[in-house]
């Protein structure tokens, strides 16, 4: 019986030595020596190694040293090997594509320490894209040391040391001279106010008339704020306004030195000396009385002029108004009616 076993033992050595001389093997750690095709390419910190088999020599089993990492099926052999190596993270992917494949015709791997371990192709592609992209680089913030203190701020010794002067390194060099500017504030001189001026008093004058001038009242009362010196020194109408007037006035019976003194104030009347202010008081008032018998002056005759002359123009401007009102009344008739002519040409069209 011990016989038979150990011959067992022979013949089973044999075949395995038959086995292996006949098998192709790939082993990681010696790439450059096993005999098949390999491609190395490199890009930036992705070295990427293909191991591609022959038609005489197909690779039928992957391993690392004694480690086997993949073993075919029946008629299964490897088509290409990719490993994959990451500088920067000093981490290992790998793929194994398999020819005439039974089960499945991809398998991916990944270095755990010393030794390899299948995983999805999901969790491969996560670690392939997170492993491309370089690694965070983090920067540690050192603190600034304290400046150390000096023996005289600890109290050390008693007496604190003063600073030599250097000496010159030639006699005949000359000494430096430095200037300074001093700026001298003057005192601000004190700016003259301005006086307040006296109040000067004012003066109004008031004109009481009779029960025949109170239409000539109603017409001062509406301007108030306008005076006849000023109506007088500046024309009240255009041109135009007085060669039509003229017409008005020659039916009236006034002369051309009347019209004029209407229109514009003479030279004589603009020169007129003005009474001393300053023996005004604020409080005089001047009445003018004007009766029955007496007779109208030029100031009461100019303004019934213009009073007539005011009305006459209000008239023609409410004319114009209404004529203004009925021109846009048509255009707003004949706009409408160009509307209508539009549309029914469109429907006629149509």
């Amino acid at each position: 019986m011990v016989r038979v076993n150990i011959l067992l033992l022979f013949y089973a050595l044999i075949v395995y030595c038959i086995k292996t001389a006949f098998s192709n093997v790939l082993d990681l750690k010696n790439i450059s020596n096993s005999g098949f095709w390999a491609l190395k390419i490199v890009e930036g910190n992705i070295t990427k190694t293909m191991i591609y088999s022959t038609a005489d020599r197909p690779i039928t089993k992957v391993r690392q040293g004694t480690r086997v990492i993949w073993e075919p099926y029946s008629y299964e052999s490897v088509k290409c090997v990719t490993h994959y190596s990451f500088e920067l993270h000093n981490k290992i992917l790998m793929t194994i594509e398999i020819s005439d494949p039974v089960v499945n015709d991809m398998y991916y791997f990944k270095r755990r320490r010393t030794h390899y371990v299948y995983i999805s192709k999901k969790e491969f592609e996560y670690q392939f894209t997170q492993l491309s992209h370089p690694p965070p680089v983090f920067f540690q913030q050192t603190k600034p040391k304290k400046p150390k203190k000096s023996k005289t701020a600890t109290g050390n010794t008693g007496k604190s040391k003063k600073p030599r002067k250097r000496k010159a390194d030639t006699d005949d060099e000359e000494p430096l001279i430095i200037t300074t500017h001093i700026p001298t504030n003057k005192p601000a001189q004190p700016q003259p106010q301005p006086q307040p001026q006296p109040l000067e008093p004012e003066v109004v004058q008031v004109a009481v008339e009779s029960e025949d001038d109170e239409e000539c009242s109603e017409v001062q009362q509406l301007q108030p704020s306008i005076d006849n010196s000023m109506l007088l020194s500046e024309a009240v109408f255009n041109q135009e306004v007085e060669n039509l007037l003229e017409t008005d006035f020659d039916d009236m019976g006034l002369s051309k030195t009347q019209l004029d003194s209407l229109f514009y104030k003479t030279t004589d009347e603009s020169i007129k000396p003005d009474k001393d202010e300053k023996d005004l008081e604020l409080e005089n008032i001047i009445f003018e009385i004007s009766t029955d018998d007496e007779e109208p002056t030029k100031e009461q005759t100019s303004q019934l002029i213009r009073q007539k002359l005011r009305e006459k123009i209000q008239k023609k401007q409410q004319r114009q108004d209404l004529i203004d009102k009925f021109e846009k009344k048509n255009e707003e008739k004949s706009y409408k009616t160009s509307e209508l002519d539009d549309e029914n040409e469109e429907e006629s069209e149509t």
